[in-house]
């Protein structure tokens, strides 16, 4: 499709054929990539709202769960209050497999398999865990949930922390040629003025 205005220019009369040929591979190389690059940013956008709502979801189940439902329960329960956002897509993903014969554990591990998301794995492995070893489910979801809320602070730290050397090639840029223009501006105008310049 972006390469159709290339044909356009192309065929356009009066178009020199160099530049008719050097805007239909522009619009070629362009309609070429841009599908990749839409898609990999939606996937980084969907992965990024993945980990921030995990920690949430967890909480809201884990609330569930002590108030007496089962796990598969809370879980229809947190897809019931209608968040919107790929989380809840993905467990009604999950409960969808569930109803239609597949273990618990074989569900979300098919999950945290779509996503590739190293908390949505720990979170899979600590359930698949919790549930073999018949520890308290609703126990090892609050440590999840504080593990996972953990990790979300120790990132944001790091990414805080690469602040002042991302800023350093902006600054670079726009901000010192402005203060060597506001800083010589002056001199050279008294230079002007007192005729050393002219002298020069």
């Amino acid at each position: 499709l972006f390469a159709l205005p290339g044909v356009v220019f192309l065929i356009a009369p009066g178009m020199n054929p160099m530049y008719g040929w050097a805007l239909f591979l522009l619009f070629l190389i362009i309609g070429w990539m841009y599908p990749g690059i839409a898609l990999k940013k939606y996937v980084d956008w969907r992965k990024t709202e993945l980990t921030r709502s995990l920690p949430f979801s967890i909480d809201l189940i884990a609330a569930a769960m002590k108030a007496g439902l089962e796990f598969v329960a809370a879980m229809r329960y947190f897809v019931s209050l209608d968040i919107g956002g790929p989380l809840q897509e993905e467990f009604s993903s999950v409960l969808r497999q569930i109803e239609l014969g597949k273990t618990r554990t074989e569900a979300l591990a098919d999950m945290a398999h779509r996503v590739q998301i190293e908390a949505f794995t720990s979170f899979v492995g600590v359930i698949a865990y919790g549930t073999e070893i018949g520890a308290s489910i609703v126990d090892t979801l609050k440590i999840q949930g504080e593990n996972l809320r953990r990790e979300r602070f120790n990132v944001a730290e790091r990414k805080a922390a690469r602040a002042p050397s991302l800023m350093i090639l902006p600054m670079a840029l726009f901000i010192m040629p402005s203060v060597f223009i506001i800083v010589i501006t002056p001199v050279i105008m008294q230079m002007n003025a007192t005729g050393l310049m002219s002298r020069g």
